[in-house]
């Protein structure tokens, strides 16, 4: 198939169905009814539309699904971060406990 987009690839059985319906006299005049092929086209046509929308509404929701993933992870990391700041306020940085939280947070 020649170098073309997604989108053009989608709209070519469309322009062949339009095609069809301009010159269905001359083929069927030649032995050949349109229809079933028109109707095939149209069915595959909607199908990929479909399809692309499908994958539209996918996109958009990974990408919320994404940021939404991140921003809990950050939530998290965060308040683990001030709970170690906290319990190395309240021991003091040279106290064992404190020497392994913050070994943990550098990781």
């Amino acid at each position: 198939m020649p170098n073309l987009t997604e989108e053009e690839k989608r709209e070519f059985p469309r322009e062949i169905i339009e095609i069809l319906d301009n010159h269905s006299a001359d083929l069927i005049a030649k032995g050949f009814d349109p229809a079933a092929l028109k109707v095939e086209l149209t069915t595959l046509a909607d199908s990929a539309d479909a399809k692309e929308g499908d994958q539209v509404t996918a996109r958009a929701a990974h990408a919320t699904a994404t940021a939404n993933s991140q921003a809990a992870t950050e939530a998290g990391y965060r308040k683990a971060s001030d709970s170690v700041e906290l319990m190395v306020g309240l021991l003091g940085k040279d106290h064992a406990l404190s020497v392994i939280l913050r070994q943990l947070r550098s990781e």
